[in-house]
């Protein structure tokens, strides 16, 4: 009997290392000591591929060229890319494509957007 509960102390042991190593390998607040990412760390940006944030700055991406090819009075940003529409345009077209988001604001190519309901 001592044999077998040294045998279950060891193993839990074990099998505790283990299981907390890769919770912490992969959550760690910072890169581990081989220089790979961990999940807590990377940068991870909104315009992944396949991700909602990659998705809504295609749409807002193609809405700035739409207002491009519009005719109206383009800035200079939104011409060489550098800037999104107007944001009162960007609304019209996300309204007309039955987003259920808005832009809040822009700053180049960066979006702040919201929810509606």
């Amino acid at each position: 009997m001592p044999y077998f509960k040294t045998i279950m102390g060891v193993t839990g042991v074990v099998w505790f290392t283990l299981v907390g190593g890769a919770f912490f390998w992969n959550f760690a607040p910072s890169p581990n000591f081989l220089g790979l990412p961990t999940s807590a760390s990377e940068n991870m940006g909104s315009h992944d591929a396949g991700s909602l944030g990659r998705r809504r700055h295609l749409m807002l991406v193609e809405a700035t060229r739409v207002y491009g090819q519009s005719g109206a009075d383009i800035l200079p940003g939104v011409t060489n890319g550098a800037d999104f529409a107007p944001v009162p345009f960007l609304n019209r077209e996300l309204k007309r494509q039955g987003a259920k988001w808005r832009v809040r604001s822009t700053n180049g190519l960066d979006a702040e957007i919201f929810e509606i309901s």
